[in-house]
């Protein structure tokens, strides 16, 4: 590690190690304050770092993450990219390919002190990446990730944003140059994607969590008044300010935002008179219920198309552009429907078609 950069010792999981995460963003929170993440809002996490909300502290499946880091690290040691087949008799014989050690505690760099960071695992210096073809001549970062299940889908076209957005953080912490996220899936099969910095990306990142970190710092002192607040009244002024400052979820985070705010108000009954702009997204939500039941009905329509044309056919492909449809009997005896076709979507055009229909 890099002499100007610190290091705090903190044990993982201890009470120490949960109130140090409220002094900045970690490495596995870039995601989330980017918009990247698919189980966390920006918001969500402004209110744990602010001390409103308790913060998260995992579950079976962080706890199998957590359980499953050293055999995958075990893996990345004994994978022979040029013979993947050989890695159960590796790792019954020890035969180690390449190095690396686990990180202890945080690491912090006095460029981004809003931030801190804690790899799963450190690469020794000058050794050889099949996936760059040189060798690396300093430390790179190894990040450790399991999946199953549908979660293991996401990673069929490559490394999910949010663990990209964590490894560039890695890396711009602890300014390496070069990073591998080994990915253990249904517990028995490793593969290894290699990162190189984007510039750009790291960019952003540092944009992004220093004007998230500014408000996380601006709600703390709201928090810290309403905390010391005795007056039922000032503390629900309080709260409005805190809520002008929240941070607003990003596009196509609607429906997680959802499950926010049911969980984040709690029902009251009292009759409150709704405005011109909540009267206006009441009409509009009616509107598009009704497109929505045209769309699936049109859907439907289409697959029926394709259904009778497959018959007892279960793939098709395309000479022009790539992907297939299938039709496949699962399990349970049922065939389903896949179309994986690759094609430019028209959404306006599709919109505008569909209220014509109404």
């Amino acid at each position: 590690m890099k002499k100007h950069l610190v290091r705090h010792l903190i044990e993982t999981h201890s009470p120490e190690w949960y109130e140090f995460r409220k002094n900045g963003v970690g490495s596995s929170e870039i995601g989330t304050v980017l918009g990247l993440n698919q189980y966390q809002l920006a918001g969500s996490l402004f209110l744990e770092k602010i001390g409103y909300r308790k913060p998260f502290e995992g579950n079976v499946a962080t706890y199998w993450g957590t359980v499953n880091e050293q055999q995958v690290a075990d893996g990345w040691e004994r994978l022979d990219p040029n013979n993947p087949d050989s890695l159960n008799t590796n790792l019954k014989n020890g035969t180690k390919y390449r190095t690396c050690h686990k990180v202890k505690g945080y690491i912090g760099n006095p460029q981004y002190p809003w931030m801190f960071t804690s790899p799963d695992r450190i690469a020794h210096k000058g050794q050889f990446s099949p996936f760059t073809g040189e060798v690396i001549e300093e430390e790179f970062i190894v990040e450790c990730k399991t999946a199953i299940g549908f979660v293991l889908k996401k990673w069929e076209d490559g490394v999910p944003p949010t663990y990209i957005a964590q490894v560039q953080q890695q890396m711009m912490m602890t300014e390496l140059n070069y990073a591998e996220i080994a990915i253990l899936g249904d517990g028995r099969n490793l593969e290894i994607f290699p990162v190189l910095p984007s510039e750009y990306m790291q960019e952003t990142i540092a944009h992004e969590t220093e004007t998230f970190w500014n408000v996380c710092l601006q709600g703390k002192v709201l928090m810290d008044e309403y905390n010391s607040s005795k007056s039922e009244e000032e503390k629900t002024l309080i709260m409005d300010k805190i809520h002008d400052i929240f941070p607003r979820p990003k596009e196509g985070q609607e429906e997680l935002y959802k499950e926010f705010l049911n969980k984040k108000y709690v029902e009251d009954q009292v009759i409150i008179k709704g405005d011109e702009d909540v009267l206006a997204a009441c009409m509009e939500m009616n509107q598009l219920e009704e497109v929505s039941k045209n769309v699936k009905n049109m859907i439907e329509g289409r697959k029926n198309i394709v259904r009778e044309f497959m018959a007892e056919h279960d793939t098709i492909e395309f000479d022009l552009y790539p992907g297939r449809v299938t039709w496949k009997t699962n399990k349970k005896g049922s065939r389903v429907f896949s179309n994986r076709v690759k094609s430019v979507v028209d959404v306006e055009g599709i919109l505008e078609h569909i209220k014509t229909s109404i």
